[in-house]
Formats: structure tokens, sequence, C-alpha cells
């Protein structure tokens, strides 16, 4: 219930305009507590809130920012420990945000439509990320998800234009279904050894692609997982016996399959493999 204290916002968000400010969040000076979460606007417009609102079992009691360098400040009377389904959905001029370091969990659609949003430090923390949490992050060009996460949710990061790198933590297990549709800038990602599943869609319109290792320890890649990945050009992967997949989009005409030395002739004969445009050993 502390989590769904962040819904209560967006009831009682009111907007005013100030002037243009780029200065970083580290340079507030501000300590983040357990109870605290700051944050700052991309031009200055502040979030403001009224003097108590109480929902669940936490309350908002104060609110407070700087004029000069518009941060803002949202203070519980208890330890915040998630931030829930749609708490910052659309909030069009968010720039950046620091979450506490006891937050577990980001909800589905928690920071949605976020077009603005540029950095988020998610703390270490963090074991779950919802579905379309990050989706429609226009800005956002870069981030590290914590150690502890072991899922990514579906439409995670799609639609995330300006993403260009990512690293998934190793206690990843699943990447959800379009979980990185449409990171048109994504030029690299490396899947960890521990995750199984790979969504339907997973990676497709990735256009910016260019290469891509599956580890042993995935078990299933859903349908058109690298549809309309243009620029790829090389997928390596190394079962001694291959899985069963479905089409991967017929980008793969496209890309040649790397394989493990004397298994050529195996990955021709399976279904979905002998697609590839071409298979050669490594």
């Amino acid at each position: 219930m502390i989590g769904m204290a962040l819904i209560a916002i967006l009831m009682c968000v009111n907007f005013t305009s100030c002037s243009k400010d780029d200065d970083d969040l580290s340079d507030s000076g501000s300590t983040i507590t357990n109870n605290t979460i700051h944050y700052k606007t991309e031009d200055r417009i502040i979030i403001q809130l009224g003097n108590e609102y109480v929902f669940g079992d936490a309350k908002i009691i104060s609110n407070t920012y700087s004029t000069i360098k518009s941060y803002g400040t949202i203070v519980f009377d208890s330890e915040v420990t998630a931030i829930d389904a749609f708490a910052f959905s659309g909030c069009k001029n968010l720039k950046s945000i620091t979450i506490p370091n006891s937050v577990t969990s980001i909800g589905d659609y928690a920071f949605d439509n976020c077009e603005s949003l540029k950095s988020i430090t998610i703390p270490n923390s963090v074991t779950s990320i919802g579905n379309w949490a990050f989706s429609s992050c226009k800005s956002l060009t870069n981030i590290t998800i914590p150690n502890k996460v072991t899922s990514i949710g579906e439409f995670a990061f799609s639609w995330c234009q300006s993403l260009t790198s990512i690293t998934v933590p190793n206690k990843v297990t699943s990447i959800g279904d379009f979980a990185f549709n449409k990171c048109q800038s994504l030029t690299s990602i490396t899947i960890p050894n521990k995750v199984t599943s790979i969504g339907d869609f997973a990676f497709s319109n990735c256009k910016s692609l260019t290469s891509i290792t599956i580890p042993n320890s995935v078990t299933s890649i859903g349908k058109y997982a690298f549809y309309n990945c243009e620029s790829l050009t090389s997928i390596y992967v190394n079962w001694s016996i291959p899985i069963e997949i479905s089409s991967l989009g017929t980008i793969i005409r496209n890309v040649t399959l790397y394989v493990p030395k004397g298994l050529l002739t195996t990955y021709k004969s399976v279904n979905g493999w002998r697609d590839f445009k071409e298979i050669k050993e490594f």
C-alpha cells in the first residue's frame, strides 16, 4: 500500500511554468533517504502538491523545491517500498528522478510516456520491473538495470528511441514480449547466461542492432524475436543440440548464424535455423 501512494501524486498534480535550467540532480546536494524521492523537470515545471494527502498507509507530508535549480522532493512519512502502476505515467516534463534504495519494485506503466526523461537512477534494491515500465521514454539514452532484477516485463523498454545501450544483470531469467521493441538506436545488448526465455518480438524493430549472442541457458525464443532488425548481420549460438524455434523474422535471411564447430550440418537440418542466409562455425 505504501507504493500505491505514488498514484496519489497524479491525482493532485498542478503545473507552473518557469525558465529552463539544465543542471543535473547530482548538483543539488540532496541526501537520498528511504522515504524521499527527488525529481527534476525538463523546463522547470514544478510538481506541486497540497499540504497533506493520505493514501493507504503512507502520507505525503511535504513538497519542497529550489526556485533556483528546479529540484523537487516528495517526502513520505514511512519507507517507500514500491513505485506502483502508472505512478509517473504521462509526466511529459519529467527529466530525471532518483529513487530511494528502499524501493524493491517498479510497477506496470510506472514511467510510461515520460518523453523528456533522460536519466533515472534505479537502486540495487529493485528486483522487478513491470510491463510497459519505461515504454515510450523517447529521450532515455542509457540505463543500467540493478543486479537483483530477475525479469524484464512485456514492453518494458519499448519505443525508447534514444536508448543506445543497456546492461542486463546476470540474474535476469526472462525477457518479455516486445521488451525492447522499436529501440531504434540500440546498437548492442548482452544477454546474460541465466536467461531462459526471450519473448515474442522482444528485439523487433531494433534497426541499429548489428550482432547478438544467445546464451546456452535460453530454452525458448518467441516468434519474430528479431523481426525487422535491418542492420543485424550476425547471431551467435552455442547449443550442442539446437532448440526449437518458430520464425525469428524475415530479416534472418540477411543474417549469418555462427554455431559451434562440428555442428554445421546439424543446424542446417533444423527448421527455423536453416532459414538463415548463411551458417558458419566458430
